[in-house]
Protein backbone atom coordinates (compact mmCIF):
# COMPACT_ATOMS: atom_id res chain seq x y z
CA UNK A 1 0.00 0.00 0.00
CA UNK A 2 0.90 3.85 -0.94
CA UNK A 3 1.28 5.77 1.68
CA UNK A 4 -1.06 9.15 1.14
CA UNK A 5 0.84 11.50 3.99
CA UNK A 6 4.42 11.89 4.46
CA UNK A 7 5.50 10.80 8.16
CA UNK A 8 6.42 14.21 10.45
CA UNK A 9 9.98 15.05 11.03
CA UNK A 10 11.34 12.80 7.47
CA UNK A 11 11.94 15.35 4.63
CA UNK A 12 10.71 15.04 0.97
CA UNK A 13 11.21 16.15 -2.46
CA UNK A 14 8.68 15.40 -5.23
CA UNK A 15 9.14 12.29 -7.56
CA UNK A 16 9.76 14.46 -10.23
CA UNK A 17 13.20 16.22 -8.22
CA UNK A 18 13.79 12.22 -7.05
CA UNK A 19 13.96 11.48 -10.78
CA UNK A 20 16.28 14.11 -12.08
CA UNK A 21 18.68 13.25 -8.61
CA UNK A 22 18.61 9.25 -9.71
CA UNK A 23 18.71 10.02 -13.33
CA UNK A 24 15.64 8.10 -14.15
CA UNK A 25 12.43 8.60 -15.71
CA UNK A 26 9.25 10.12 -13.34
CA UNK A 27 7.46 6.94 -14.35
CA UNK A 28 10.49 4.53 -13.08
CA UNK A 29 10.87 6.32 -9.21
CA UNK A 30 6.74 6.13 -9.34
CA UNK A 31 7.26 2.27 -10.04
CA UNK A 32 10.11 2.47 -7.37
CA UNK A 33 7.60 3.88 -4.98
CA UNK A 34 4.98 1.45 -5.70
CA UNK A 35 6.85 -1.49 -5.34
CA UNK A 36 8.60 -0.32 -1.97
CA UNK A 37 12.09 0.06 -3.82
CA UNK A 38 12.25 3.40 -2.22
CA UNK A 39 10.38 5.14 0.04
CA UNK A 40 7.56 7.78 -0.48
CA UNK A 41 4.07 8.56 -1.64
CA UNK A 42 1.37 10.13 -3.03
CA UNK A 43 -0.74 12.43 -1.72
CA UNK A 44 -4.51 13.08 -3.40
CA UNK A 45 -4.08 16.88 -5.30
CA UNK A 46 -7.13 18.87 -6.98
CA UNK A 47 -6.69 17.10 -10.25
CA UNK A 48 -4.20 14.36 -9.77
CA UNK A 49 -1.42 12.44 -7.24
CA UNK A 50 1.15 14.15 -5.45
CA UNK A 51 4.06 12.09 -5.74
CA UNK A 52 7.13 12.29 -3.16
CA UNK A 53 9.99 10.56 -1.99
CA UNK A 54 11.98 10.76 1.67
CA UNK A 55 15.18 12.52 0.71
CA UNK A 56 17.20 10.48 3.22
CA UNK A 57 15.79 7.24 0.29
CA UNK A 58 18.18 8.74 -2.02
CA UNK A 59 21.81 8.40 -2.26
CA UNK A 60 23.80 12.46 -2.62
CA UNK A 61 26.03 11.34 -5.11
CA UNK A 62 28.76 14.53 -5.16
CA UNK A 63 32.25 12.98 -5.90
CA UNK A 64 31.26 9.45 -4.73
CA UNK A 65 30.11 10.74 -1.53
CA UNK A 66 27.70 8.51 0.45
CA UNK A 67 24.46 10.18 1.05
CA UNK A 68 24.35 12.41 4.26
CA UNK A 69 22.25 11.85 7.28
CA UNK A 70 18.93 14.34 7.59
CA UNK A 71 20.86 15.69 10.98
CA UNK A 72 23.55 16.08 8.94
CA UNK A 73 21.74 18.22 6.87
CA UNK A 74 19.54 19.62 9.09
CA UNK A 75 22.87 20.96 10.74
CA UNK A 76 23.66 22.52 7.26
CA UNK A 77 19.99 24.31 7.08
CA UNK A 78 20.55 25.71 10.16
CA UNK A 79 24.45 26.74 9.45
CA UNK A 80 22.93 28.10 5.81
CA UNK A 81 20.33 30.01 7.91
CA UNK A 82 22.50 31.96 9.89
CA UNK A 83 24.80 32.32 7.08
CA UNK A 84 21.73 34.10 5.28
CA UNK A 85 20.98 35.97 8.22
CA UNK A 86 24.51 37.37 9.05
CA UNK A 87 24.51 38.29 4.78
CA UNK A 88 21.19 40.10 5.03
CA UNK A 89 22.39 42.29 7.96
CA UNK A 90 25.36 42.98 5.85
CA UNK A 91 23.55 44.11 3.27
CA UNK A 92 21.04 46.02 5.57
CA UNK A 93 23.95 47.30 6.67
CA UNK A 94 26.03 48.58 2.78
CA UNK A 95 22.32 49.62 1.73
CA UNK A 96 22.21 52.42 4.55
CA UNK A 97 25.88 53.06 3.94
CA UNK A 98 24.95 53.81 0.26
CA UNK A 99 21.55 55.40 0.91
CA UNK A 100 23.89 57.74 3.52
CA UNK A 101 26.61 58.12 1.22
CA UNK A 102 24.15 59.75 -1.53
CA UNK A 103 22.71 62.21 1.09
CA UNK A 104 26.60 63.20 1.61
CA UNK A 105 26.93 63.40 -2.22
CA UNK A 106 23.81 65.58 -2.33
CA UNK A 107 24.96 67.75 0.63
CA UNK A 108 28.59 68.18 -1.29
CA UNK A 109 26.94 69.44 -4.41
CA UNK A 110 24.54 72.05 -2.64
CA UNK A 111 27.61 72.84 -0.74
CA UNK A 112 29.81 73.16 -4.14
CA UNK A 113 26.85 75.24 -5.65
CA UNK A 114 27.00 78.05 -3.07
CA UNK A 115 30.82 77.84 -3.01
CA UNK A 116 30.59 78.51 -7.11
CA UNK A 117 28.11 81.51 -6.48
CA UNK A 118 30.35 82.89 -3.71
CA UNK A 119 33.31 82.36 -5.48
CA UNK A 120 31.50 84.45 -8.65
CA UNK A 121 30.85 87.36 -6.32
CA UNK A 122 33.48 87.49 -4.59
CA UNK A 123 35.51 88.10 -8.44
CA UNK A 124 32.67 90.52 -9.80
CA UNK A 125 33.32 92.44 -6.54
CA UNK A 126 37.15 91.89 -6.62
CA UNK A 127 37.01 93.52 -10.63
CA UNK A 128 34.89 96.34 -8.83
CA UNK A 129 36.95 97.59 -6.85
CA UNK A 130 40.01 97.51 -9.52
CA UNK A 131 38.02 99.55 -11.72
CA UNK A 132 37.33 101.99 -8.41
CA UNK A 133 40.76 101.84 -7.69
CA UNK A 134 41.38 102.39 -11.50
CA UNK A 135 38.79 105.44 -11.23
CA UNK A 136 40.50 106.98 -7.93
CA UNK A 137 44.12 107.13 -9.75
CA UNK A 138 42.45 108.94 -13.03
CA UNK A 139 41.35 111.59 -10.14
CA UNK A 140 44.37 111.65 -8.30
CA UNK A 141 46.62 111.61 -11.07
CA UNK A 142 44.25 115.07 -12.60
CA UNK A 143 44.62 116.40 -9.27
CA UNK A 144 48.21 116.35 -8.88
CA UNK A 145 47.94 118.47 -12.40
CA UNK A 146 45.53 120.62 -11.31
CA UNK A 147 47.92 121.63 -7.74
CA UNK A 148 50.83 121.49 -10.64
CA UNK A 149 48.76 123.97 -13.06
CA UNK A 150 47.92 126.05 -9.60
CA UNK A 151 51.42 126.23 -8.36
CA UNK A 152 52.75 127.45 -11.93
CA UNK A 153 49.24 130.15 -12.20
CA UNK A 154 50.62 131.06 -8.76
CA UNK A 155 54.01 131.33 -9.26
CA UNK A 156 52.93 133.82 -12.36
CA UNK A 157 50.90 135.81 -10.26
CA UNK A 158 53.18 136.56 -7.56
CA UNK A 159 55.97 137.06 -10.26
CA UNK A 160 53.39 139.65 -11.74
CA UNK A 161 52.57 141.18 -8.59
CA UNK A 162 56.31 141.25 -7.68
CA UNK A 163 56.75 143.68 -10.59
CA UNK A 164 54.02 145.97 -9.32
CA UNK A 165 55.82 146.83 -6.18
Amino acid sequence: MIETHPQSGRLTMSATEAARVLRRDIRTVRRMIETGEIAGGAQQGPKQRRWYVYVDQLPMQRGGKTRRSVEQLAAEVVGLRADNAELHAKTSDLITRVVSSDETNRLVMAARTTLRESMDDYQSATSQLIRAASCFRRAVDHFYSAVEEMQEANGRLNAVLSQQT
